[in-house]
């Protein structure tokens, strides 16, 4: 249930009217905190779906909105040398990833 629910989210976006957002949407922030859950299963579909916003740019405008908000909070991470809310996405999944290569 899970799966098909997180991928409606996902591939909804295209129906949005306002293609431009400011900040990352609850729904992204929820995915990246079922990405650190602890039971595999959740987190590698949660994985997958922010692996579906980064390489659905060329599909729809709000896809590539996001990534820039994803890449951006990354940046202003590393710019800030950690003290601003500033969070990179991409390497919690590639940690996560990596802890479920056993599984």
């Amino acid at each position: 249930m899970f799966k098909y629910c997180s991928r409606v989210v996902v591939k909804g976006q295209r129906l949005r009217r306002e293609k431009r957002v400011d900040r990352l949407p609850q729904w992204f922030v929820c995915t990246t905190t079922t990405i650190r859950d602890g039971n595999p299963q959740f987190s590698l579909l949660a994985i997958e779906c922010m692996i579906e916003v980064l390489v659905s740019e060329r599909i729809d405008p709000i896809y590539m909105n996001l990534k820039n908000l994803i890449m951006e909070e990354a940046r202003t991470r590393v710019m800030q040398k950690q003290m601003v809310q500033g969070f990179d996405y991409t390497k919690l999944t590639l940690e996560n990833l990596w802890n479920l290569l056993d599984y």
